[in-house]
């Protein structure tokens, strides 16, 4: 009896140890899970902490650039009405309300000089074209004439075509004030011609064969076309976009002829030649040989053909003595 307990108590301690091992082991376990889930969950908070600090500095920046440049602009525009209203006010008052007694009606502003007026006995710039251009060098001339005005009309026909695209493309600008966005544009006569000058100042060759003058009257041609696409006519009906032209279609310069009833009115082109050398070197075939002036052409019933143009130009005589002119100031 006594063998049976000591064994059965030597049992019992051993099994007491092993489940003090197990109980050991598994408290082990669950501290090192719960550390593991701890540090897990820290690590996570401190990552979306971060990324909302994150998040909220960068906000704040953005809200604070937009700001910023929000009352730059506002300064900028404030200080800007503030000068344009400041000068136009000293503008004002500078003016005259009224002219002092005895000095007349001002036609000009003030600080200004008065208008350029051509003296009366003044020379003119004329350009001399002879009817006949059977001569080699004066042939060559009048093709770099036709050639530097073609080079102009094409170069405003190009300036009026981006000027008429960008006036039709401001909807909001023509609603509001149709007048004003033209004058911005230089969509007119005057802005037209004065964007001929500059090309004519910018070229290094153009002033060799053409004058202002020429390259007024072609802006004023280009001006034409420019108003007809503008401005409707009766019916309603408006001219096409303006477009650029081809050399060959180019065949007329425009300009000012000579008046008959101002003496030494300014002209653009003076040609030389007569009627009645005309008559005896281009005479017609079939003109009966009686008419022999120009009166007497003039005379001729409609129909008759009094000049004949051969194929072959023949080449003019040059004169042996220098040609006197009535203007003998015309520069050649």
């Amino acid at each position: 009896m006594a063998r049976r307990s000591s064994i059965q108590l030597t049992v019992t301690r051993t099994d007491f140890t092993t489940l003090c091992l197990t109980l050991t082991l598994t408290l082990t376990l669950t501290l090192t899970l719960t550390l593991t889930l701890t540090l897990t969950l820290t690590l996570t908070l401190t990552l979306t902490l971060t990324l909302t600090l994150t998040l909220t500095l960068t906000l704040t920046l953005t809200l604070t650039l937009t700001l910023t440049l929000t009352l730059t602009l506002t300064l900028t525009l404030t200080l800007t009405l503030t000068l344009v209203r400041e000068r136009g006010k000293e503008v004002a008052g500078r003016s005259p309300a009224a002219p002092a007694p005895g000095e007349g009606r001002r036609f000009r502003g003030p600080n200004r000089g008065e208008v350029w007026r051509r003296a009366k006995d003044a020379p003119v710039s004329v350009i001399r074209l002879p009817l006949v251009v059977g001569d080699a060098d004066v042939r060559r001339r009048v093709e770099q004439l036709f050639s530097a005005m073609w080079q102009v009309k094409r170069a405003l026909q190009r300036d009026a075509r981006d000027v008429v695209d960008a006036y039709w493309a401001g909807d909001m600008r023509r609603e509001k004030d149709v007048k004003a966005w033209r004058a911005e544009l230089g969509l007119s006569r005057t802005g037209l011609e004065r964007r001929a000058y500059r090309h004519l100042e910018r070229s290094r060759w153009l002033s060799d064969h053409v004058s202002k003058a020429l390259v007024m009257h072609q802006a004023d041609e280009v001006w034409a076309g420019v108003a007809r696409h503008l401005h409707p006519d009766a019916s309603g009906q408006r001219a096409g976009r303006p477009r650029t032209g081809t050399w060959w279609e180019y065949t007329r310069i425009p300009g000012r002829a000579r008046s008959h009833t101002t003496h030494r009115k300014w002209e653009t082109f003076r040609l030389h030649g007569t009627l009645a050398g005309h008559l005896d070197t281009f005479r017609h075939p079939a003109l009966p040989p009686s008419v022999t002036t120009p009166a007497q052409a003039a005379q001729l019933p409609p129909g008759v053909r009094v000049l004949a143009q051969p194929r072959r130009m023949p080449a003019p005589a040059r004169p042996a003595e220098r040609i006197r002119t009535a203007r003998p100031r015309a520069v050649r």
